[in-house]
């Protein structure tokens, strides 16, 4: 372990050499100054543990130093042991209030002044442990709040956990005493496999199977192990060998470590400047545990998403179950709408709703009429008025429930018209919810692009024009322009989703010339 490094300031060469003596002999590093700015210069060149500090020092004083120190360095950084001859009370209590730790009265035994600096260095070290396990908390809060933002924004972890973990483990300590290594594994068909991020931010992938070269037997635990090790200890204490031989391939030396395995996580930092102790694994411990409950988490999210996303999906094919291409064209719809969304730079859990909710556009039809909706020719004026309430419908079925928020503003709003000349409310421009004039666009484009009973369909090449031109009862004033300059620049991404579901659909029947046929009805 390091030794503690003092700077001893005074200007007396025989009061030097006697402390020095004895705190040389107690196993202290000891370097010294004989002025006040010399003792700055030092300080500011290397950090020390302790400073004993004479008052009456030629030109530069003890009390101005203090002054001077407390402008340059953080209270309770390096504790200060006034020693001097300079003892009556006013000296005393000035010194205390500019930043001395103590104050020892000069001559001093050497018992004594063993006693002040031993007990000095021990708070030291337990105040820095106490910054430390601050430091440690926040740092495993901040983690939590990363992944927590994310778990309720979209259900899952879609980033990788790891970087920002390493990060924090590191944050988690004292500059100059934080890990040059940290191992971050899961376990996968009975092995650990993972990486090992290092300080130079390199990232290496590595494995740790504990059965291989050891007659196939894995440790056994149910409980998280923690642990410690540094050079010289046993190496084939259990979970240590296999620490060490996954790491040492990527490492060039593995001086010590601090290490945590779960059932499902191992996780060990290692190569810390001083030897690791009971604290350090705790702060392993406590991060392998974070990672492992997050992930289990986003797992158990993750199904009740697929759950939902599952009976969403039950429902839109519901509301069309007599159209044998349905299943195609919701999910087209879907897609289209997630490129939209993408294309305008909409945040995750946006694009992630739209990309699930955008099929029950059409979920009020469910209360329309079979006939109707299968008619094969346009629809008279009333018929049409009827259609259009399956807006009012979609909306109503799908409630006020807050998942589901953005589903019913789709189905009430996606064939409202930028103009002012959509239905059912006539909303204009930004009136009109984002996700029904996303909605609005991909459903206009599936709906050329798609065999109905009154229009055959078209080419993708016809459907843009007749967006952008305007064709019967479709016109680019319908539209976000915007969404319509998104559309521009991913046009041939929306003929390749349509092409990648053709196989979920009916064979549409390209024609070479567009008709004036009404796609939105």
């Amino acid at each position: 372990m390091p030794r503690h490094s003092i700077l001893l300031v005074d200007d007396t060469a025989t009061n030097r050499v006697l402390q020095r003596t004895v705190l040389e002999a107690a196993g202290y590093e000891v370097e010294e100054a004989t002025t006040g700015a010399e003792a700055l210069e030092r300080l500011q060149a290397r950090p020390y543990d302790l400073m004993i500090l004479d008052l009456l020092l030629p030109e530069m004083d003890g009390f101005e130093v203090l002054e001077a120190w407390r402008g340059l360095s953080r209270p309770g950084e390096m504790p200060i042991l006034v020693m001097s001859a300079l003892g009556d009370e006013e000296a005393r209590i000035r010194a205390l209030r500019l930043g001395a730790s103590d104050f020892l009265l000069r001559p001093a035994g050497r018992a004594e002044l063993m006693a002040r600096v031993a007990g000095l260095l021990r708070a030291k070290t337990l105040q820095e442990r106490l910054d430390e396990a601050f430091n440690k908390l926040t740092a495993m809060g901040r983690a939590s709040e990363v992944h927590l933002a994310e778990l309720n924004a979209l259900g899952v972890l879609l980033s990788d956990p790891l970087p920002s973990l390493v990060e924090q483990i590191r944050a988690a300590s004292r500059p100059g005493r934080d890990p040059d290594v940290i191992a971050a594994m899961e376990r996968v068909d009975g092995a650990f496999r993972g990486s090992v991020f290092l300080a130079n931010g390199q990232r290496i992938e590595v494995l740790m199977d504990c059965g291989a070269g050891r007659g196939g037997r894995v440790p056994t635990y149910t409980q998280p192990i923690i642990g410690v090790w540094k050079a010289g200890d046993e190496r084939e204490a259990p979970w240590v060998a296999c620490l060490l031989k996954a790491l040492e391939p990527a490492v060039s030396e593995v001086r010590n470590l601090s290490f945590c395995i779960t059932p499902g996580i191992a996780l060990a930092s290692g190569n810390y400047p001083e030897e690791p102790d009971s604290l350090n694994a705790e702060v392993v411990r406590g991060f392998a545990l974070h990672w492992e409950f997050v992930k289990r988490m986003s797992a158990l999210n993750r199904e009740i998403e697929e759950a939902f996303e599952y009976t969403i999906s039950a429902l839109s094919r519901a509301a069309e179950a007599n159209d044998p291409g349905v299943g195609a064209h919701l999910k087209r719809v879907n897609a289209y709408c997630r490129e939209l969304a993408e294309a305008i730079g909409m945040p995750p859990h946006f694009v992630r709703t739209i990309a699930v909710q955008a099929q029950l556009h059409d979920v009020g039809k469910i209360q329309i009429s079979m006939d109707l909706l299968k008619k094969p020719s346009r629809l008279d004026a009333d018929e049409y008025e009827v259609m259009k309430a399956h807006t009012w419908h979609g909306a109503h079925i799908l409630g006020d429930h807050p998942r589901l928020q953005m589903a019913a503003s789709i189905a009430l709003n996606h064939h409202e018209h930028w103009d002012g000349t959509g239905y059912p409310r006539g909303l204009r421009g930004a009136e009109i919810p984002l996700e029904g004039r996303i909605a609005k666009l991909a459903d206009v484009y599936d709906a050329l692009r798609s065999e109905r009973p009154y229009k055959p369909s078209m080419a993708h090449r016809f459907a843009i024009e007749a967006i952008f031109r305007g064709e019967g009862r479709v016109a680019p004033e319908h539209f976000d322009p915007e969404l319509l300059d998104a559309l521009r620049r991913i046009a041939p991404r929306f003929n390749e989703i349509h092409e990648e579901f053709a196989k979920m659909n009916a064979p549409d029947a390209s024609r070479e010339e567009p008709s004036g046929t009404d796609p939105s009805a």
